[in-house]
């Protein structure tokens, strides 16, 4: 029995991704931010599906970089590869200046931006403040309300001397649905949730080949059971697995297999560690035609 996902991927392209961590602290020079905005338009170039801004493994407490700003300018430098972003928000942010903020990224990246949340712990042992439970339910909180800004919905405001104003998103984004992700940390709360608000799952763990495959069959179940068809998948590919065990993955039926790259170990040689990556995943003899869809 052939299922839905195996017919869509029956013209499988090997769809692959690069993941960049954004930098925090001292040791991120401002070379470090041109970098990331090169890397993306590098990869557009060698046939890359996707380029992801993660946080990587930041502690909560953290400074983190502004990603809507990254985001922005990998957008406008870029013409074609999806750009997936983990958002950085926190519970006292306004929801609606986060869908405006988001907004203004979809219209320059022509609707190519995707947005990624994490649900649980960052770190090994380290959950978000409040438990798991607080963590599933800001996540969903965002999820949810930045949906219903997208789609043209309106929030009620305070005006200066105190009466309501009813007020949408502007401007408007270019796809009323936005497309999220939420990544599995291994705990399962990224599967649950993802199936429960139907995003995509990007299991981020440095996992073995046989644990990947039991989490990508485990969202697949979950997926299914809550609404009847499969979900999306992308699966993070660690420097452990081989080449073999990669090309197992794609035919796993995930939406695309992610290679991280280190922007610092890279600096200065960012074409030729990208383009290496492009080739052992034969992504070059297919640029052309992705460049064309």
């Amino acid at each position: 029995m052939t299922t839905s996902r195996e017919a869509q991927r029956g013209d499988d392209k090997r769809l692959c991704g690069l993941s960049v961590s954004l930098g925090v602290g001292d040791r991120w020079e401002k070379e470090g931010w041109r970098a990331v905005v090169e890397a993306a338009r590098i990869a557009e170039l060698c046939g890359f599906h996707s380029i992801w801004l993660t946080h990587g493994d930041c502690g909560v407490d953290a400074a983190q970089p502004n990603p809507v700003l990254v985001a922005a300018a990998v957008s406008v430098s870029t013409q074609h590869i999806r750009v997936r972003v983990e958002k950085a928000e926190q519970p006292g942010h306004d929801p609606l200046r986060i869908a405006e903020d988001w907004s203004v990224v979809d219209n320059l990246s022509n609707a190519r931006v995707e947005l990624l949340s994490r649900v649980g712990r960052r770190k090994e042992g380290e959950s978000l403040p409040g438990g798991p439970s607080d963590g599933v339910d800001h996540a969903r909180a965002q999820i949810l309300s930045t949906r219903h800004l997208w789609s043209g919905k309106h929030v009620l405001r305070a005006g200066p001397e105190e009466e309501e104003y009813s007020v949408h998103t502007y401007p408007a984004p270019q796809h009323a649905d936005p497309a999220f992700w939420l990544a599995d940390c291994g705990d399962g709360l990224g599967l649950r949730l993802s199936a429960e608000l139907n995003t995509g799952v990007y299991i981020i763990d440095a996992l073995a080949f046989d644990e990947i495959a039991e989490r990508v069959a485990l969202s697949e179940e979950q997926f299914w059971a809550v609404n009847g068809r499969p979900g999306r998948v992308a699966v993070a590919a660690g420097t452990a697995l081989s080449p073999e065990e990669i090309q197992g993955i794609h035919a796993l039926g995930v939406e695309e297999v992610v290679h991280e790259l280190d922007i610092e170990a890279a600096s200065g040689s960012l074409t030729e560690a990208i383009t290496e990556l492009a080739h052992a995943n034969d992504l070059m003899a297919m640029s052309e035609s992705a460049r064309r869809e």
